[in-house]
């Protein structure tokens, strides 16, 4: 994957793919890199929803769910029923203690993936 980046670094979907495979690796720091790098060059992506659920998910690793929460919510805007970001805005808000706003994002994810 890092030889396709490095082939053309300004290619989105890399970016993203890249992205997500290191945060979900454990190397959540070029990670969020890539991804933010990836909504950059392409502020009106239709997909943008999916980089913003790999956002919400690596801080989550960090355990920075104040920022996991921001970008699930941008995420959850775009597309509110994405199984994904309402599993990880859960998980974030769930870290965060707010364990009320956590259940209602359960609920929505059981509303749409029983």
């Amino acid at each position: 994957m890092r030889d396709a980046w490095r082939s053309n670094p300004n290619d989105v979907m890399v970016l993203v793919a890249l992205g997500w495979a290191e945060a979900s690796s454990g190397n959540t720091e070029a990670g969020k890199k890539r991804l933010r790098e990836a909504l950059r060059l392409s502020p009106r992506d239709p997909q943008q929803y999916n980089i913003h659920t790999c956002l919400c998910a690596a801080s989550f690793v960090d355990g920075d769910y104040a920022d996991g929460v921001e970008w699930g919510l941008l995420g959850k805007r775009l597309l509110p029923t994405y199984a994904p970001i309402l599993h990880y805005l859960a998980l974030n808000y769930a870290g965060l203690g707010d364990l009320g706003r956590a259940g209602v994002e359960i609920d929505g994810l059981r509303r749409i993936a029983p």
